[in-house]
């Protein structure tokens, strides 16, 4: 116990105090106070029961009594409460490469992007995922929705069971296993022998080894087709590059050799598929080192902020569809630097800077577009214009395209920063696919309709009319891990 003063002139109070009472020195005067103090318990019940007796009432006062029953339900409760039962099941035979307590680590691959990624796992539990460093494309990178993936295995909605949803009435009950084998397999073997017509839905499948198994399934139907729908998906770019070079596919785009790179609506760095390897090649020109002197730029036209926009040096931003407006306000200045326009001469030049600036209203006027034409055409053969995505995405869409690839021509980008034999997709998954299902689906052609690793029913718009379509089709099996839209 600390020691203090009796006097009250030469009190000093204590750095640690509980009560008022403890900062006067009558408190360290008082024997009760300081006897109390020594106590293990400040205050004791059957000190309170004592002082309530020798008031001499009959009746409880409200406040006590409410302290009382209190004190009363919690012990009871906490007395005829279980503790939970956790049961610890070791090893008979342990696993030699599991040691309890230690982490193991497993090398698989991300299915929706195709990267490499590392599992860390505790008694074969994953609780961390990892971008592989030994990955070509990514390096070690990993995007926030490959990260978040993991809780996808501990979310409480997902399934237990098979569910059958009747359309009669709108309900559901959960099914077993078996009794789900033996709806599908009895309704597919049926159609397999009436010549039926089998649709796979499915989302973008980059594994080659799942394309063949779903070929080798379609084949048993006489009329079977799989179709790919990815809500983010780029095939105005591959429409794009059909048009411009007579090749359907979705270039390759080297960052790393970018001095200066032009966003036209594409927000490379968040939503595109190949967002983690694009984002990884783009960081490494933006780091000063003695290879790398100069820093590249980023120059972003966008309709809404994206990801790629914020880490942009330059952004403007402008209603969407004139992004087209302004790509082709920078290739008239590159003719003022001195740039080919050829055929496409007549056509640009109605789109002046100044008149272009003032329409959109871009911040800087005409000076600035020029200002951007100039840097592109120093930084030619080693720039790149890209464009599309789900912010550019109006009824001037694919002629953005083909004023970017027009762009990266007179930029003499192609072969170099832009690579058309490099394909990185050479099928479309966007909503012409999906489209052409649903029309087959409302006119009664599809007996039996699959879905896998995609929920049109979520992603795609009311007014596209998924569930009038799914309505017409007889049989739909879910492959799903919860009870999603679809």
């Amino acid at each position: 116990m600390e020691k203090h003063p009796q006097s009250e002139e030469n009190f000093v109070p204590p750095r640690h105090w509980v009560s008022v009472g403890e900062l006067s020195a009558d408190y360290w005067n008082d024997p009760k106070a300081q006897e109390r103090r020594g106590q293990e318990f400040h205050d004791k019940p059957i000190e309170t029961l004592e002082a309530i007796e020798k008031t001499g009432k009959l009746e409880l006062a409200r406040r006590d009594f409410l302290t009382i029953m209190g004190a009363s339900m919690a012990m009871a409760t906490a007395a005829c409460a279980r503790r939970p039962v956790h049961k610890i099941i070791p090893y008979v035979v342990k696993p030699e490469e599991i040691t309890p307590g230690e982490a193991n680590f497993y090398a698989s691959t991300d299915p929706e992007t195709g990267l490499g990624v590392v599992i860390k796992t505790r008694e074969g539990r994953p609780i961390k995922l990892e971008g592989n460093v030994d990955h070509p494309m990514s390096g070690g990178a990993l995007s926030s929705r490959g990260h978040a993936a993991l809780l996808n295995l501990y979310d409480t909605a997902r399934l237990k069971n098979p569910v059958s949803r009747t359309r009669a009435d709108g309900g559901s009950k959960a099914i077993t296993w078996s009794d789900a084998d033996i709806a599908i397999l009895s309704r597919l073997k049926k159609l397999a022998a009436n010549g039926g017509r089998v649709r796979v839905l499915t989302g973008e499948v980059k594994s080659p080894t799942t394309r063949r198994l779903i070929g080798e399934f379609l084949a048993n139907f006489k009329t079977g087709a799989h179709v790919e729908f990815e809500a983010l998906t780029l095939d105005e770019v591959i429409e794009g590059q059909e048009l411009c070079y007579g090749a359907a596919v979705l270039p390759h785009y080297d960052f790393t050799k970018a001095a200066m790179v032009l966003s036209l609506g594409a927000d490379f760095l968040g939503t595109w598929p190949d967002a983690v390897e694009y984002g990884r090649a783009w960081a490494s020109n933006r780091k000063l080192s003695a290879k790398n002197a100069d820093l590249s730029k980023l120059v972003t036209v966008e309709s809404m902020m994206t990801l790629t926009g914020a880490n942009s040096d330059e952004r403007y931003a402008v209603r969407p569809g004139d992004e087209l407006k302004m790509a082709l306000a920078i290739a008239n200045a590159l003719g003022e630097q001195g740039a080919s326009l050829g055929e496409a001469q007549a056509s640009v030049a109605t789109y002046k800077p100044e008149v272009v600036a003032a329409e959109i209203g871009i911040e800087g006027g005409a000076a600035k577009i020029r200002k951007i034409a100039a840097g592109l055409w120093k930084s030619r053969g080693k720039s790149l214009v890209v464009a599309g995505g789900l912010n550019a995405r109006t009824d001037d869409t694919l002629a953005l395209q083909v004023a970017a690839n027009f762009l990266n021509s007179l930029l003499g980008n192609e072969g170099v920063t832009v690579d058309g034999t490099r394909a990185t997709q050479d099928r479309r998954t966007g909503f012409a696919a999906v489209s052409k299902l649903m029309q087959d689906m409302r006119t009664g052609q599809v007996d039996l309709l699959l879905v896998w690793g995609t929920n049109p029913a979520y992603v795609l718009p009311k007014a596209a009319g998924w569930a009038d379509a799914v309505e017409k089709v007889p049989f739909v099996v879910s492959m799903a891990d919860r009870e999603d839209e679809t």
